[in-house]
């Protein structure tokens, strides 16, 4: 039972992180309905720079999560299994509406004058590890 609750614990730090990312994905959506202007362009440059430093928080937890359900599989057996995919379930349909999020932000209408710049941050959002914008 001493493996569960540090588990546990990680696995809400997982949780908050997406529920952190999409409340900001929320709110830049709820505010900006297109890219218009360069103050839009900042705001959306501001909200990826969060979404990447957040992947890479989680990508961080998964790698310890992962062997960690392993481990919790094996030494709680259906118990620990049980644990393992009630929590992980939960992160998994938060990350696919965070993903959906991610979509309807990079397929924003944007004015001509800032289309290459918004899909330039949009490719480095996808692609790179920081970001360099």
């Amino acid at each position: 039972m001493l493996l569960i609750l540090p588990y546990v614990l990680l696995q809400i730090a997982l949780i908050a992180g997406l529920l952190f990312a999409q409340r900001a994905l929320k709110a830049f959506l709820a505010t900006h309905t297109a890219i218009a202007d360069t103050a839009a362009l900042e705001a959306l440059k501001q909200v990826v720079r969060t979404q990447m430093y957040g992947a890479l928080y989680a990508i961080a937890l998964g790698l310890i999560l992962i062997p960690y359900s392993i481990v919790l599989s094996i030494s709680h057996g259906l118990l620990g299994l049980a644990v393992v995919i009630a929590l992980s379930g939960v992160g998994f349909v938060l990350g696919k509406v965070t993903k959906t999020l991610e979509v309807r932000t990079r397929s924003l209408p944007c004015t001509a004058a800032l289309k290459s710049e918004y899909a330039r941050v949009g490719e480095i959002w996808l692609k790179k590890a920081l970001p360099r914008f």
